[in-house]
């Protein structure tokens, strides 16, 4: 009977993780939709090693609210390889409230990719241009958090690369 199955060695799988902080704001009264995003917060993982990369994105932040003002903030995930173009992955993920008394919320998004080649990858997270926000009422977006842990089987080039050291 033949054994299809891979080796022990063949089908290891090797995890990179990091984390990054940061915020945004205070932001300004936004009734239109805007040229540029606003950044929020980025993370960086060193893929040279990974193949066949799958990676789980985790996002919270603290939203602080001002008196009497009605926002919805449309969060971006975008992703570059090696330091090309970013491209959006995934869809917005919208925090939306009315509030009229002083007011701080968390919220929070999970993402996964895969199917990532290429010796680093960037993920940031950013306010839409589709975002709004009633009044100049210093909305802030804080203690932002991106955490990415990926997964991915060593590749050849990289024990090559090895070797010829």
């Amino acid at each position: 009977m033949q054994n299809d199955s891979p080796s022990r060695a063949a089908s290891a799988r090797t995890t990179v993780a990091n984390a990054a902080t940061g915020g945004a704001g205070p932001l300004p009264a936004i009734t239109t939709s805007f040229i540029n995003p606003i950044p929020v917060v980025s993370v960086t993982l060193d893929t040279e090693r990974l193949g066949d990369l799958s990676v789980l994105l985790d996002f919270t932040a603290i939203i602080s609210l001002p008196l009497a003002v009605n926002v919805n903030l449309n969060f971006q995930l975008l992703r570059s390889i090696d330091n090309g173009p970013l491209i959006s992955i995934g869809p917005l993920f919208t925090f939306a409230r009315t509030v009229t008394s002083l007011e701080t919320d968390s919220f929070g998004f999970q993402a996964y990719d895969r199917e990532i080649d290429g010796d680093s990858v960037t993920y940031s997270v950013v306010v839409a241009t589709s975002s709004t926000i009633s009044v100049a009422a210093a909305v802030t977006v804080l203690n932002a958090t991106l955490s990415a842990v990926g997964t991915g089987r060593e590749t050849l080039r990289m024990r090559a690369r090895e070797r010829d050291t």
